[in-house]
Order: structure tokens, then C-alpha cells, then sequence
């Protein structure tokens, strides 16, 4: 799997996740006055509010390069790229040049930044 199919895939599933979050709260607001104060549907708009908290946290680490960590959720969330992908012409991570269609390695360990070794 290379750096970008890696990306478009967190992308595509916080883009869902996102459209799931912001539906439940939708629903919560605008069903519970028809079923009552305290109908079924009330809760989902504390529990959407936390799923959106959550899905933020993941966001910070979800768009991360996999050589030198450095946060691509501004270059990934642009408006002129895809809904669900990230802008095609985007080929190289801007912090340490690395092809973005090479194979994506795991995070640096450690060990890789000891002095010692």
C-alpha cells in the first residue's frame, strides 16, 4: 500500500464518519420534539457530539506522513481536492520530500532516532 491509497482510504473513512456524526445530529434535533422531551432520539446529539470529538483526535494522527510524521491534514482537507481523495497533484509530502505513490512504511520506532546505535 503506498503513502497515498494509505491517505485517500482515512480520508474516505473520516469523510463517512463525518456525514454519520453530522446525520445522527440532524436527527436528534429535529425528531425529538415530534416524540416527545425525552424521546429515543435525544441522546444521539450528546453521542454525535462525542463521536465528532473523537473523529477529531483521530483526524490528527490519521493524515500524518509515515517518514518524517509531519501533520498532511491541511494539504489532504483542501477544497479544490476530491471529497473523498486527496488532490492528485499532490506528489511529494512538502516537510521531507517523499514520493507520496511509494510504499508506506510503518512509524519510526525508537531505536531508529537513537544516538547510541
Amino acid at each position: 500500500m503506498t503513502i497515498r491509497e494509505r491517505l485517500n482510504r482515512n480520508k474516505r473513512r473520516l469523510t463517512w464518519m463525518t456525514g454519520l456524526a453530522i446525520l445522527l445530529t440532524f436527527v436528534g434535533i429535529f425528531l425529538s420534539p415530534w416524540v416527545g422531551v425525552n424521546g429515543p432520539f435525544l441522546p444521539l446529539i450528546p453521542l454525535a457530539s462525542v463521536f465528532l470529538i473523537l473523529m477529531y483526535g483521530e483526524a490528527s494522527s490519521a493524515f500524518r506522513c509515515t517518514r518524517c510524521q509531519s501533520s498532511l491534514s491541511a494539504l489532504i482537507w483542501q477544497r479544490r481536492s476530491n471529497f473523498f481523495a486527496m488532490d492528485p497533484n499532490l506528489r511529494f509530502c512538502p516537510f521531507c520530500g517523499v514520493d507520496l505513490d511509494t510504499a508506506a512504511v510503518g512509524k519510526p520506532s525508537s531505536k531508529t532516532s537513537d544516538l547510541l546505535d
